[in-house]
């Protein structure tokens, strides 16, 4: 799947009142954007908003976060930030976030084609790839960078590869099959829970075996990489 970013605008907010559009007139989209301001004038703001828009996080705000990306020099009511993306050379899904600043709240709305939701509500072949691991990494900041180029702190060649190709869903998945085995072996009561037990216990093992193939393929790809 290929998901692109091909624009946004801001209104009301710590940032100038603009429309980025980086898809160019032959329909391809930018592959690589920098965003280079003077201190102070929205470039964490942007970020910011870039990510909440991928990702949906901005639901879980607390309201002295929301109410810090108002305008400080006229306060709006409200503010808004849309950001508008493309998938597969095709369809396009556009995310809305209206930034309530009196309550401090943000209300998102999501158009994917002609069907309109009045919350975060990507596709759900999309929306397992609009991660916030995925999303802090795809729009990232100075310091970030250089925290990737140094290699001193967490966030390593090995947590990159991890997040651009999905691993985490690895240790997602393991969690659910052992929450849905424990859930199994509750309901299934005494009379069937020994034979029932089994069954459950040889897949645990066959996912189990398969994980440890997988975790041992994706330390030679760090290896490899490093």
């Amino acid at each position: 799947m290929i998901i692109e970013l091909i624009g946004w605008k801001s209104k009301g907010l710590r940032a100038p009142d603009i429309e980025v559009k980086l898809e160019r007139s032959d329909s391809s989209v930018a592959c690589v954007t920098l965003i280079q301001m003077p201190n102070g004038t929205g470039k964490t703001t942007t970020l910011n908003c870039l990510r909440a828009a991928m990702d949906g996080s901005a639901e879980s705000w607390d309201a002295e976060k929301v109410k810090s990306f108002g305008n400080t020099d006229t306060p709006p009511e409200f503010g808004s930030f849309i950001a508008t993306l493309r998938i597969n050379h095709s369809k396009r899904i556009v995310i809305e976030m209206t930034f309530h600043f009196v309550e401090g709240v943000v209300t998102y709305r999501t158009t994917a084609g002609s069907k309109i939701e009045d919350n975060y509500c990507p596709p759900p072949e999309v929306r397992r790839y609009l991660d916030p691991r995925f999303s802090e990494l795809l729009f990232f900041d100075g310091e970030l960078a250089n925290d990737l180029i140094s290699g001193e702190k967490e966030t390593n060649a090995g947590h990159v590869i991890d997040t651009f190709y999905g691993l985490y869903h690895l240790a997602d998945l393991k969690r659910k099959a052992l929450d849905s085995f424990q859930d199994h072996v509750r309901q299934a009561g005494p009379a069937k829970g020994a034979a029932q037990s089994a069954r459950l216990i040889g897949r645990i093992d066959r996912f189990r075996s398969k994980l440890a193939e997988l975790e041992e393929q994706t330390a030679r790809r760090r290896i490899f990489f490093r």
